[in-house]
C-alpha cells in the first residue's frame, strides 16, 4: 500500500493504540469528509505535490489524525454556510490555504460556541475589501478581519523554500516515520532555484537510501542534509540530528504593528470591529515578551486606529514542551492566554488587545467570546 494514499492513512487510524472503537469511528467518518472535498486522487496530482497540508499529513501520529479529522469536519459543518465557497476554493490553493484555514477555525469555533455569524462575501473593487465574518450580538454586529502576519517577500520565500522541503520529506509518510528518518540543517535562506536543486537531490538520496540504508549531502555554509535507514542514525552526527532552517532577521513586533495598519482599513464600518491576527514565529515562553513587551510595543498602535474595538493576536505553534504553564492574565486594556489542547497537541495562545479609545467598546460577554475562540 502506498504511504502517499487515502487507503495508507486510513489504516493508519484503524492502526492507533490508545483510543476507543467510538473515536476510531468518528475519526474515519471525519477523515471521509476531507476525502469528498480533496477528491479522492488528490495526491496523484503534481500541482498538489508542495501544498502545505501535505506537511501536516506526514504526521501519522494520533494528535495528527484528529489534525486531518477536525479539519474534515469543520469543512463539512460549516458547507451550508452562505459565501462558504470563496473559503472551500483557497483552501485548495497552496498560496492561499494558511490564511483561508484561519477564517475556516474561526468560523468553526463561532458554530461550537452557538454564536450567530455570517461569512462575508469579498468585494471584487480591490479599493473596497470587505471583512470576513460578521457576528450578530443581538441588536449588535461585531466585524471579524482575520489574517495572518504581513511578510516580507524575502522572508516569505525562504520560509515557503524550507517548508518546501520539509513538506517533501515529510510526505513520504509512513515510510519516513517507520523505516527511515531524516535530518537537515539549511545554513542560510535558500532561493527557490536553489531549493528545487535540494528538492531533486531529496528525491535522488530516498531512492538511494532504500538500497545503501545511508546517505547524505553537504553544501558548505548551505544545508547539511542526511536521510537513514532507523538502525543507521548513529552514522549522523549529534549536533547534526536536527530538523531546522535559517530565515532573515526580523523585528517580529513590527511586522504585527504594520499588519494592524494595513488591515484596519477594512473595518472602519460603524460597529464593533475587531483585527485577529495569526502568527507562528513569537513563541511566548517568557511571560515578559508575552506580557509586556507585547502589549506595550502595540496598545499605542492599536489605539491610534479609533475604528479597532480589539486587536487579537494568537500566537500558533503545533508543538509542546512538557509541563508547559497555562494561565491568564489580564491588565487594564489587554488580556494574555497561555495554554494548549492536548488531544491536537496544539497551542492555545493568544493576547487581547482592547482600544481604550474606540469608538465602539466591546462588551463583557462579546470578550468572552474572543477569549474561546
Amino acid at each position: 500500500m502506498s504511504d502517499d494514499s487515502w487507503d495508507f492513512y486510513l489504516s493508519q487510524i484503524n492502526l492507533c493504540e490508545g483510543i476507543d472503537e467510538l473515536e476510531k469511528q468518528e475519526l474515519l467518518r471525519d477523515w471521509g469528509y476531507l476525502i469528498a472535498f480533496l477528491g479522492k486522487d488528490w495526491f496523484k496530482t503534481e500541482e498538489n505535490k508542495f501544498h502545505p497540508l501535505r506537511g501536516y499529513f506526514g504526521n501519522v501520529g494520533l494528535s495528527g489524525l484528529r489534525w486531518i479529522g477536525e479539519l474534515g469536519l469543520a469543512i463539512e459543518s460549516l458547507k451550508e454556510k452562505e459565501n462558504f465557497d470563496g473559503i472551500r476554493e483557497r483552501l485548495l490553493l497552496i498560496d492561499a490555504f494558511e490564511e483561508a484555514y484561519y477564517e475556516l477555525r474561526v468560523g468553526y469555533s463561532l458554530l461550537n460556541l452557538g454564536v450567530s455569524f455570517e461569512f462575508l462575501k469579498p468585494s471584487k473593487i480591490k479599493k473596497k475589501k470587505t471583512s470576513d465574518i460578521i457576528v450578530n450580538m443581538g441588536d449588535r454586529k461585531i466585524f471579524l478581519e482575520i489574517t495572518k502576519k504581513n511578510n516580507p517577500e524575502d522572508i516569505l520565500n525562504s520560509s515557503e523554500n524550507f517548508q518546501k522541503i520539509s513538506w517533501f520529506l515529510l510526505s513520504k509518510g509512513g515510510q519516513t516515520y517507520n523505516d527511515f528518518g531524516f535530518y537537515y540543517d539549511i545554513l542560510k535562506p535558500l532561493s527557490t532555484p536553489r531549493t528545487e536543486q535540494i528538492l531533486k537531490i531529496c528525491e535522488d538520496l530516498l531512492d538511494k537510501a532504500k538500497k545503501s540504508g545511508f546517505e547524505e549531502y553537504h553544501r558548505p555554509n548551505t544545508i547539511d542534509l542526511y536521510i537513514f535507514k532507523r538502525e543507521n542514525v548513529d552514522k549522523v552526527p549529534k549536533e547534526k540530528q536536527v530538523m531546522r532552517g535559517m530565515s532573515p532577521i526580523f523585528d517580529e513586533l513590527s511586522r504585527i504593528r504594520g499588519t494592524i495598519r494595513d488591515k484596519e482599513v477594512q473595518l472602519r464600518t460603524e460597529t464593533p470591529n475587531v483585527l485577529l491576527i495569526f502568527d507562528s514565529l513569537l513563541w511566548p515562553l517568557e511571560k515578559d515578551l508575552f506580557y509586556s513587551k507585547l502589549v506595550d510595543t502595540l496598545e499605542e498602535t492599536v489605539n491610534q486606529f479609533t475604528n479597532l474595538s480589539a486587536v487579537v493576536i494568537y500566537i500558533e505553534t503545533f508543538y509542546l514542551l512538557e509541563k508547559e504553564e497555562s494561565y491568564i492574565n489580564e491588565g487594564q486594556n489587554y488580556i494574555a492566554i497561555k495554554g494548549y489542547d492536548k488531544k491536537l497537541f496544539r497551542s492555545k495562545n493568544k493576547v487581547i488587545i482592547l482600544n481604550e479609545f474606540a469608538k465602539y467598546h466591546l462588551l463583557s460577554h462579546e470578550i468572552e467570546i474572543l477569549k474561546s475562540i
